[in-house]
């Protein structure tokens, strides 16, 4: 099993919810008996995916962070591979750690990882709600902060919220560019006016997309201004992703090209309206787009 993991390749990704339950669910020390192995195994690791496979097994052998932690692998990878282990008593030995070290953590991505593995850890959960909370509803924190925060705070089951939390429930859509069609698979998306949303863009065509919001109205505004922005020197225009810097732009993707993804977090406005999600690339707003319609 350990030699199998170790042997997977980049496109074989979607073997890890096969294999995660034949690893994390044997027992701790006949893991153990492995430990180098896939210490070796995770800084060689193709895909996030198989490396946070690996970096829990080494977790669930310990029953703690430390082996994981002690591959050189980023502190992020070692959260985010919390999130696939349910074994409880795992999990309670990672939960002081983590917060001890919050206080250090100054990028987003690990901020994030520490926000979700906490949020899944059974365990503490007061703490955990009042953490999430403080990060949440301080509005002078960046948004990166607190939508990393409300991912987390999706994970603990919504009886467990307080009050003040319950207008934090996460909207997640998924949109992707149909392939040589020049279309998003959805035309239109509701969502409720001031809700946090998370929007998954994927790119499935050979083409490069991405995937804009703006205002009620403003299709042809932002269009034909990304239109304009092809004769910018130097390709700026590619640098800025042919998004225009315009009041009607809400926020945006960068271009992406086939096959892969981003994420766009954003709240809602907070006035109802048929706002517009559109592909900026030069060309490719008369089609692509959909509407966002914001209800009360």
């Amino acid at each position: 099993l350990v030699d199998a993991i170790g042997n997977l390749k980049a496109d074989e990704d979607g073997s890890v919810e096969t294999l995660r339950p034949l690893l994390l669910q044997s027992d701790p020390a006949d893991i153990q008996r492995h430990l180098l192995q896939l210490t070796q195994f995770a800084s060689s690791a193709p895909t996030e995916n198989i490396r946070h496979l690996i970096l829990a097994g080494l977790t669930v052998a310990e029953g703690n962070m430390v082996a994981a932690l002690l591959t050189g692998q980023p502190d992020r990878d070692v959260y985010l591979s919390l999130l696939l282990i349910d074994h409880e008593e795992t999990l309670k030995a990672c939960y002081d750690p983590i917060r001890k070290d919050m206080l250090r953590y100054q990028d987003d991505a690990t901020r994030r990882a520490a926000f979700l593995a906490i949020a899944h850890i059974p365990f503490n959960r007061a703490s955990t709600l009042k953490l999430l909370s403080k990060n949440i509803l301080d509005a002078s924190h960046r948004n990166e902060r607190r939508f990393a925060a409300i991912e987390a705070l999706n994970l603990i089951p919504q009886q467990e919220w307080t009050d003040a939390l319950k207008p934090f429930v996460l909207n997640s859509i998924t949109i992707k560019a149909i392939p040589s069609s020049l279309l998003y698979d959805q035309k239109e998306i509701t969502v409720r006016a001031g809700q946090p949303l998370k929007i998954t863009f994927e790119n499935n065509d050979d083409l490069d997309h991405n995937l804009v919001i703006g205002t009620p109205g403003s299709l042809q505004e932002i269009g034909m201004a990304a239109m304009q922005m092809v004769a910018l020197p130097a390709e700026e225009g590619v640098r800025k992703n042919y998004i225009p810097e315009l009041p009607s732009v809400l926020a945006g993707t960068p271009i992406i090209g086939k096959g892969k993804s981003e994420v766009l977090t954003l709240f809602a406005p907070s006035t109802p309206g048929d706002y517009l999600y559109v592909c900026t690339y030069p060309g490719h707003f008369g089609t692509m787009n959909g509407v966002m319609k914001v209800i009360e």
